[in-house]
């Protein structure tokens, strides 16, 4: 038996029932009351523009108020900088850079070594949470997983396909410090 109708059918436009068509003659005047409104909206920055801090930001003018800012970075370039470019203290010599062990995941502990006198710095790649030897990076990591609707697993085989450190073994200290942070703001 046939078919009573056609398989292939024009559409009949019910797809945008809320769009006006507009005539060619008033369609010049839209477009420009339109490009003024998208002239005007380049002068307010979006929330995304406010939260996130100009990464092209001086650091030689920072004051600790650009916010935290994230990367991933190569070991081996910053070490050559800090080899040429940064000069020790006490006798300006070049400074080597070694990474420590790294008992905080994805927080890398630095220390830079002046090649000729003992002067050592140590540094930390992440901050701490108060009172804790957890750092923010790895709470970061968690809220971004959890975040994006993944796991622990999803989390590792990142980390092992961006050559990265392990990240944490468990989940659920750092899901209690997010609940808590949550349900302050709530």
């Amino acid at each position: 038996m046939p078919r009573s109708r056609k398989v292939f059918k024009k559409r009949k436009g019910t797809f945008f029932k809320g769009r006006n068509i507009t005539s060619s003659s008033n369609s010049t005047l839209d477009a420009d009351v339109s490009n003024n409104d998208i002239k005007t909206d380049i002068k307010n920055p979006c929330a995304k523009e406010r939260k996130i801090p100009d990464l092209n930001a001086s650091f030689s003018t920072f004051e600790g108020n650009i916010g935290v800012i994230n990367a991933i970075m190569n070991l081996n370039i910053l070490s050559f900088v800090f080899k040429n470019d940064v000069r020790c203290k006490k006798c300006d010599n070049g400074m080597d850079m070694q990474v420590l062990k790294n008992n905080s995941r994805l927080a890398i502990s630095f220390v830079l070594k002046c090649c000729v006198c003992p002067y050592r710095v140590e540094f930390s790649s992440s901050d701490y949470h108060e009172g804790t030897q957890r750092a923010t990076v790895n709470t970061r990591y968690v809220y971004a997983m959890r975040s994006i609707g993944r796991g622990a697993e999803a989390g590792r085989m990142f980390c092992a396909l961006m050559n990265l450190p392990q990240p944490p073994t468990r989940f659920a200290p750092y899901n209690k410090r997010l609940l808590k942070c949550c349900k302050a703001c709530f």
